[in-house]
């Protein structure tokens, strides 16, 4: 539902500036050397994320039967492919000094769909892997909800592209900073009793989710190609990675300390429509 109500919301703003530009009121400033710009995008995004979990049984407090050890899970990983809608709006610098040459500084954001997820082995002395104060094997996934970035882009127009993708468009690297909001959920089963749990009915389970936020670098470079005096389309293929985030969560008693991590990043190939003013 957010996804469909953001697609309108682009598809009017880009209408909108549209019916604008063939009025008049917009008018292209190519000429003046600086130009700013919006326009809306849509991304086929494949993201990768991994995950481990550490359970610390270590602590002065623990009397239980895992006292002083520390199960390391080994780390799972999962991927998705999926979509994702923004809208944009930057500045654009042509460097009179170096003919062809520009610089555009840009800020966007954007919802994304999808979730990458698996589980975790689990590290543990029982069958299961399931007893108190070892580290269970979760089902684990992360959903990417939206995210806001900062990028540079520095093009090039030479003369030999004028012809193709017309005056004004070109090639360009980009780079800059990036923000992603994720909920990152499991769903187990084990036992939470000091006891080993024998019957199926000993056993629990459940869920718990929370939200994440990652930062990251971003990386890639494109093509754009002018439609008219004022409107162009773009492509661009980018790669993300994000910092690995840590937390800690707590066994109800015993001094049980679960110690879960998550990094993430993504490779991104979106095509948008723009309008310079």
């Amino acid at each position: 539902m957010l996804m469909r109500k953001f697609t309108k919301s682009a598809l009017k703003i880009l209408l909108a500036a549209c019916v604008l530009s063939a009025s008049g009121f917009v008018d292209a400033s190519r000429a003046e050397g600086t130009s700013f710009y919006a326009g809306a995008a849509g991304d086929i995004e494949y993201a990768r994320a991994r995950h481990e979990k550490t359970v610390d049984n270590t602590d002065p407090s623990n009397i239980t039967r895992q006292m002083g050890r520390l199960f390391d899970d080994n780390a799972d990983s999962g991927s998705d492919t999926a979509f994702g809608i923004g809208l944009f709006a930057g500045l654009r610098f042509d460097l009179d000094e170096y003919p062809g040459l520009y610089i555009s500084a840009e800020i966007d954001g954007q919802i994304h769909s999808g979730a990458a997820g698996g589980t975790l082995p689990g590290e543990g002395d029982s069958a299961g892997r399931n007893q108190y104060g070892e580290s269970w094997p979760d089902r684990w996934k992360i959903e990417r909800e939206k995210s806001y970035g900062a990028t540079v882009r520095v093009g090039a127009s030479p003369e030999f592209l004028k012809s193709p993708l017309g005056p004004g468009g070109g090639i360009y690297a980009v780079g800059g900073l990036r923000r992603l909001e994720t909920d990152f959920g499991i769903s187990f089963t084990g036992c939470f009793n000091a006891e080993p749990c024998v019957a199926p009915d000993d056993f629990e389970s459940g869920s718990s989710s929370r939200d994440e936020s990652f930062w990251g670098w971003t990386a890639g470079a494109g093509i754009e190609k002018m439609l008219g005096e004022n409107m162009a389309v773009r492509g661009e293929i980018t790669h993300t990675r994000y910092g690995e985030q840590k937390w800690t969560t707590l066994f109800p008693e015993g001094g049980i300390r679960v110690l879960p991590s998550v990094d993430l990043n993504e490779t991104d190939f979106s095509l948008g429509l723009l309008l310079y003013f």
